[in-house]
């Protein structure tokens, strides 16, 4: 693989994409709006260009593999899709674990059931259309380039420059409130996987060629020794109040958005930490040590200090519900 085409390319999963092929030594082209990161790369060409409607900018340029990290309606993915058939060897589609359906932890295997793709005319992304809109745009890519098609499934992702602060609230609100609220039970599993790894799984396909689905998870880590590094990640000892979920949702406490990441043994959804990725093992694909992350996490933040983060309990907020969990 010499040349490769990243749509999207400046934000997270993108930008590691893009960092993970030039280590590569592949020319890299970005189509992207121009609204965050432009000029990263002085080694990387930019297209600035509306996905939706404004694909001339790329012309009649060819490049081996397509990359797109940011297709979530399958209208606007057609339109990338039809437009670069002719034009690359390999179109590479990052979709979600959140496409799968299932009830059981074998359900989320490559062949498990997933969910029915809305009609046509719905293309708000929701908590409800997410998954659904994701398999009709894997369906759209798989029509159009059969074999020539890959698409990954990632599972939940962090790193530096997530712009969901989902992870990272957990090291701001370590690092700048002596109490911390986090859910029970302390060794319940979680799968969080690093955007660097996803985009070195994504060049070893690319580079590869190989076809078909292939998830993307992290090594299972407990909510335990997750906190505990994070409190030792920013040298902070705060302490940490634990509480069962019967608790926490008597306090009002909302998984996700509240507590960032915490999906409740109860919830069906636990099973996206429950996730099979043998085959993805199978091209070398081997996840980094959750340590790693937590700790590069930590200097980003330092170095990119947050005063305010976009999810989990804040001040006043966080105060009442150490209240009525009966903390300090």
């Amino acid at each position: 693989m010499q040349r490769a085409l990243v749509l999207g390319g400046t934000v997270f999963v993108g930008r590691a994409i893009v960092e993970e092929l030039r280590a590569q030594g592949v020319q890299v082209t970005v189509l992207h709006r121009g609204r965050s990161g432009t000029g990263l790369w002085p080694d990387v060409e930019e297209r600035l260009g509306d996905r939706d409607g404004g694909l001339e900018v790329l012309g009649d340029d060819r490049w081996d593999v397509c990359i797109d990290t940011c297709g979530y309606v399958p209208r606007i993915v057609r339109q990338s899709a039809e437009y670069l058939k002719d034009r690359v060897s390999r179109y590479l589609f990052i979709s979600t674990i959140s496409v799968y359906s299932g009830q059981n932890a074998i359900d989320f295997m490559e062949g498990g059931p997933v969910h029915p793709v809305p009609p046509a005319e719905v293309e708000e992304v929701t908590g409800e259309t997410y998954g659904g809109l994701k398999v009709g745009c894997e369906n759209v890519v798989q029509e159009i380039y059969g074999n020539r098609s890959t698409i990954l499934r990632p599972g939940l992702l962090f790193g530096p420059h997530d712009p969901t602060d989902r992870f990272t609230y957990w090291l701001w609100a370590i690092a700048k409130f002596p109490v911390v609220v986090a859910p029970m039970p302390k060794f319940q599993n979680l799968q969080i996987l690093d955007a660097r790894d996803l985009a070195k799984l994504t060049v070893i396909a690319a580079t590869r060629g190989v076809p078909g689905i292939f998830n993307a998870a992290g090594q299972a880590v407990a909510w335990n020794d997750l906190i505990g590094h994070c409190c030792r990640a920013v040298e902070m000892p705060a302490q940490i109040l634990w509480a069962d979920e019967d608790s926490l949702r008597r306090a009002g406490v909302e998984p996700w958005t509240d507590l960032p990441v915490w999906v409740p043994a109860s919830d069906p959804s636990q099973l996206i930490s429950r996730v099979n990725y043998d085959r993805a093992r199978g091209l070398g694909f081997k996840p980094r040590d959750m340590r790693e992350t937590v700790t590069d996490l930590a200097k980003w933040l330092k170095d990119n200090p947050k005063e305010e983060i976009k999810v989990g309990l804040r001040e006043p907020r966080l105060q009442e519900v150490i209240r009525a969990l009966g903390g300090v």
